[in-house]
């Protein structure tokens, strides 16, 4: 269906309905109030035409309840259609076969649907443990149900493989029927291939309250990529999304990244002038009228199954990534950006040049 007119609000909502007046939108729910009332109409016998109105008016109000919706939700509320997008979308789409892009991948489902996943060894594979969860049989998913797909983008890939083992925390559930444990939502599937041999893998940052208070005050600049449920054959990069803090009293980061369904597990991670190593897992999104947030189990959580490992780069370098932040930042060359930044002059597109022009984009403090 290529009709602009349905396109317009599914891609950009706010925007399509913004440029209509009130009195449109009224027309228009008024008018498919009046087909449905049409159709309804057509059954001869009462009880058919009541059985009909019945079927289509929930219809009706889903419409109206949509309009209102989206006239009067607030723009720092997000978006009400794209749960996770924190007022404007700020992801951008990156060449996934390019470091350190490549170490992440999509962790596919046999019951499916997917999550993201993140390479942090050649057989290790870091994501979130809701994702591992069958609630239907109430039970993990085995291994040989998932599949890990690194680098995906658009039917190509890097390398692949199926899982061997899983890892999750016993107290995330503690039974079939209880209720998880948010702040134990991590967990680990080790591969049958070395995958990251292929790709490179990410390292690992110990983040703890302490330590995002340096990374803070320090203005470490942190980004949020994965396999959103609306882009789910691209990776998508929120560079420099902002950290708001640890939740009260519970070992949760709260941060502000363009992560919607399809982005559980997926890294939150930073630059610390070496290499890139992962400072949390995005896994869910809270929200209210007045802002939306996002939920990370910070490394914290899990270092003592993973350690404090070092990245490994692998694949292509980042000229695609390197090329996009160049035009952002309005320098024509990397040696212009080397020389304002006072770098050595080297001309060359490296992960860390990736990493010291994320730390240009770096927010405001929250």
């Amino acid at each position: 269906m290529n009709d602009p007119f349905v396109i317009a609000p599914r891609t950009n909502p706010r925007q399509f309905l913004d440029g209509m007046k009130i009195d449109v939108l009224k027309a228009v729910a008024e008018g498919c109030v009046e087909v449905m009332e049409h159709r309804a109409g057509r059954h001869r016998r009462p009880r058919r035409r009541i059985a009909a109105w019945a079927t289509w008016r929930p219809e009706i109000y889903r419409l109206l309840a949509a309009v209102l919706l989206l006239t009067a939700w607030p723009a720092e509320a997000g978006n009400p259609l794209l749960p996770g997008v924190k007022g404007d979308d700020d992801r951008i789409t990156v060449d996934s076969r390019e470091y350190p892009w490549s170490t992440i991948g999509r962790l596919n489902k046999r019951t499916g649907g997917h999550c993201t996943g993140t390479l942090i060894g050649p057989k290790l594979v870091l994501s979130a443990a809701h994702c591992l969860w069958n609630p239907r049989t109430r039970r993990y998913l085995p291994p040989v149900s998932l599949h890990f797909v690194a680098g995906w983008s658009r039917g190509e890939y890097l390398a692949h493989s199926e899982a061997a083992e899983i890892i999750v925390p016993p107290d995330y559930r503690k039974g079939p029927s209880a209720s998880p444990r948010r702040d134990r939502d991590w967990a680990l599937v080790r591969l049958k291939e070395d995958v990251g041999k292929v790709t490179g893998y990410l390292g690992i940052e110990v983040l703890d309250r302490e330590a995002l208070e340096r990374h803070l005050k320090a203005g470490t600049a942190f980004v949020q990529a994965g396999y959103s449920k609306d882009k789910r054959h691209v990776l998508t990069v929120h560079a420099a999304c902002p950290m708001v803090g640890f939740a009260k009293g519970k070992d949760l980061l709260k941060h502000r990244c363009d992560a919607v369904p399809g982005d559980s597990g997926s890294p939150i991670f930073l630059f610390d002038g070496t290499g890139f190593r992962i400072a949390a897992i995005h896994v869910a999104t809270t929200r209210s009228r007045r802002s939306t947030l996002g939920i990370a189990v910070p490394t914290a959580t899990f270092a003592h199954k993973t350690g404090p490992r070092a990245p490994q780069t692998g694949a292509a370098p980042p000229v695609a990534t390197v090329a996009t932040l160049l035009k952002h930042l309005g320098f024509e060359t990397i040696q212009a950006f080397e020389a304002a930044e006072g770098l050595p002059a080297t001309g060359k597109a490296t992960p860390r040049l990736l990493g010291l022009m994320i730390q240009t984009l770096r927010p405001p403090g929250p």
